[in-house]
């Protein structure tokens, strides 16, 4: 892809992965940071992005677990 609308937050560089694309994959089933590494090559190169990973997980993680319940 050559062109992403430019409001999109990056949250991994090194595996050019937004924000949208972590949340929708965790929407899809990902429960675990090691989860999403393995689906989409988060946090696998420097690591600078793990912290903001886990705080993704962490925030929908707790948002589905309210809505369920």
């Amino acid at each position: 892809v050559l062109w992403r609308n430019i409001l999109e937050v990056y949250v991994c560089l090194c595996g050019d992965k937004t924000e949208s694309e972590v949340r929708e994959a965790i929407r899809n089933g990902s429960t675990t940071v090691d989860d999403l590494k393995e689906e989409l090559d988060v946090s696998t190169g420097c690591g600078t992005c793990l912290g903001y990973v886990e705080r993704i997980l962490k925030e929908e993680l707790t948002s589905f677990s309210l809505k369920t319940g």
